[in-house]
């Protein structure tokens, strides 16, 4: 297995986000674990640096993980010299509610983060994030005195961004907001044994993505997001197709791609671009995320 992407995320962490569409809200934890478990870490991370990892993302699980300051630290001095790029993915509330010690985590190699936004629309997000921030302040404290790449998550959903309108929208208002790079990924239906509750909004809510006119689809029943519709109404050009077919587009003056999603989570794909200055210069892909 090759993997060029470590993803961490803690087990002994409980989300706290409120992400209806979340399959993992519901799911097993081992919430009763009270601390990091770096020899855990260590393994994945000797495994990863075997497999020629560059890159390592981690999951803030909601925000909880912010508040263990101490063991980020740790974490990121255990990887900084082996991975030049390190990525947090969070909604980012914790981010605002303690800059100062946010801000030590650039000095311990944090390079770009990753924030989850469901909508332009603060009510929408409110509804499907749990919270609503001052996007604009947070983003310019991340961009002018972190200097870290800032790239939006958004996930589609009938509920949130459902048409190529609504896209085009979001990537206008995240341009507007000084976000580089956006991702706009499918609803990943959960599996067996997750909460029937997430597991029926999210059958409910997903929007299949479509490539191409006529597009053979594994799960017909659902809706379709048409990204062509998005391309073609304005006018949009493709920054770049990678060999095997996915496409880096310029859309509005932000880097954007769509992903699709996959259906065993610990074989899941990581996708992130990453920018020197405003130009892309690189890629990952993980086949076989680690999970530890």
């Amino acid at each position: 297995m090759e993997v060029q992407c470590l993803r961490v995320i803690s087990e002994s962490v409980t989300c706290d986000a409120a992400c209806p569409h979340c399959p993992y809200h519901g799911g097993k934890r081992r919430a009763e674990v009270d601390q990091f478990d770096f020899q855990r870490f260590k393994r994945a991370r000797q495994f990863a640096l075997q497999s020629g990892a560059v890159a390592m993302e981690i999951d803030a699980k909601g925000d909880p993980l912010l508040g263990e300051w101490t063991k980020i630290y740790q974490l990121l001095s255990e990887a900084g010299e082996d991975f030049p790029q390190i990525g947090l993915i969070t909604p980012g509330k914790g981010i605002l509610e303690e800059q100062d010690s946010f801000l030590n985590l650039i000095g311990w190699h944090l390079t770009n983060l990753t924030l989850t936004i469901p909508h332009h629309d603060p009510k929408k997000r409110k509804a499907l994030l749990g919270l609503n921030l001052d996007y604009k302040s947070l983003v310019s404290y991340l961009r002018d005195e972190c200097h870290v790449v800032v790239r939006a998550s958004c996930l589609l959903s009938q509920q949130g961004i459902s048409s190529p309108n609504e896209a085009f929208d979001f990537i206008h208002w995240c341009r507007e907001t000084g976000i580089q790079q956006v991702v706009f990924k499918e609803i990943e239906i959960p599996e067996e044994g997750m909460d029937q509750n997430i597991a029926s909004w999210c059958r409910e809510n997903a929007l299949e993505l479509d490539f191409q006119e006529n597009w053979n689809f594994e799960n017909p029943g659902h809706a379709v997001f048409y990204v062509n519709s998005l391309v073609e109404q304005n006018h949009v050009r493709p920054v770049f197709v990678f060999p095997w077919g996915e496409t880096v587009y310029d859309i509005d003056g932000v880097n954007v791609v769509f992903e699709k999603s996959e259906k065993n989570y610990y074989g899941k794909f990581i996708r992130f671009l990453v920018l020197s200055g405003n130009r892309l210069y690189a890629r990952w892909e993980s086949e076989g995320t680690i999970i530890f």
